[in-house]
């Protein structure tokens, strides 16, 4: 009766290996499967963000130089503006002592389509700009900075 009950219990050894198998199987597939889908997944919408650090580098920039002619003649290359970059999915706008920035004509203008920044109906679509309005004071003069992203992260990785 023993040495039945000595080979049950090594019996039951060799069982408990394959729940251990069976559940790391289950535990790499999920995480493939986690990887794959974060990976391929939806992709998120960072037009917003995008503007608001465009906008921020530019406000940095007007803060640290000179606000003149030759700045605006150069602004691209003294506020290091990748114009290669920026042109298919951003659009910039500085204007100085203006009442209506996006009707105005502004100092530097780097794309088009502003008023569409502020329409109720372009923030669900993806492919209007997401846009970012920064006004500040420099010098007893009102500076307001337009600045719009349309980079849509799952068109950007493929």
């Amino acid at each position: 009766m023993k040495g039945i009950l000595k080979n049950k219990i090594a019996a039951l050894g060799d069982q408990a290996e394959i729940f251990v198998f069976v559940f790391l199987l289950i535990f790499i597939g999920v995480g493939i499967v986690s990887g794959a889908y974060i990976f391929f997944g939806k992709g998120y919408d960072s037009r917003m963000s995008d503007a608001g650090m465009l906008s921020g580098k530019i406000k940095e920039c007007l803060n640290y130089n000179e606000i003149d002619d030759k700045l605006f003649n150069e602004f691209s290359v003294r506020c290091k503006l990748n114009e290669d970059i920026l042109k298919d999915i951003n659009i910039i706008k500085v204007c100085i002592d203006s009442s209506d920035c996006v009707e105005d004509s502004g100092k530097f203008v780097f794309g088009s389509n502003f008023p569409a920044c502020f329409f109720e109906g372009t923030k669900d679509n993806k492919k209007y700009h997401r846009c970012d309005r920064e006004i500040f004071l420099k010098n007893g003069k009102r500076i307001e900075i337009i600045t719009g992203s349309v980079r849509n992260s799952r068109e950007v990785l493929g």
